[in-house]
């Protein structure tokens, strides 16, 4: 006897989500507002279609969460840490964004890393008055005394366009990984001209 659909699929079916869908929802539960969680889509995409590794962090109840988005970047000699809601001395920030480069040529290995870039995403409920413009320019400037690298983007910019914003992102950790691998090869320079001279 022929059975009917709803007799060949169990009544307790159940779906569970895979580890990764998990870990992006919780990534994304950490996320302080609808702007962070679009700007931390955009950054995953963007990362991702440059062909870099991305990695999204966190710590919750004493316990340091990674997620790689995905395997299929997983050797690519750059990679990009995004650190959810990360706390920095006496401040909390939307975002903490580092990127590494590592070659190998004759044989050895070369590796250098970008400053840590703090990314704020700015709505303007929370950012609008003049106290609270003051106070953000102050923790810039703490901030950047302790070599991070404060990057404000608007809510409107984020709402407008989010793979731009990431985009914008991305391309100061490029030009800072650059100058960190042009570092020591300048270093060489100078050294070489002066024991010339």
């Amino acid at each position: 006897m022929p059975r009917s659909r709803e007799q060949c699929i169990p009544a307790t079916t159940h779906t569970h989500a895979s580890p990764t869908t998990r870990l992006r929802s919780e990534s994304e539960a950490i996320c302080g507002s609808p702007i962070e969680v679009a700007l931390l889509r955009a950054l995953i995409a963007s990362g991702e279609r440059l062909g870099w590794g991305v990695t999204v962090r966190w710590e919750r109840d004493g316990v340091r969460r990674d997620y790689a988005t995905s395997l299929q970047h997983e050797g690519s000699p750059t990679q990009c840490w995004l650190t959810l809601q990360p706390q920095l001395g006496p401040y909390r920030a939307d975002f903490l964004v580092t990127a590494c480069h590592a070659s190998r040529a004759d044989g050895t290995l070369t590796y250098w890393e970008s400053a840590p870039h703090v990314v704020e995403c700015d709505g303007h409920e929370w950012h609008s008055s003049r106290e609270r413009r003051t106070a953000d320019a102050q923790r810039d400037r703490h901030l950047a005394a302790y070599g991070y690298r404060p990057v404000r983007l608007t809510g409107t910019e984020i709402h407008r366009d989010p793979a731009l914003c990431a985009l914008d992102v991305l391309r100061l950790l490029r030009v800072n990984l650059l100058r960190a691998w042009k570092g020591p090869v300048l270093q060489q320079a100078d050294a070489t001209a002066g024991s010339k001279a």
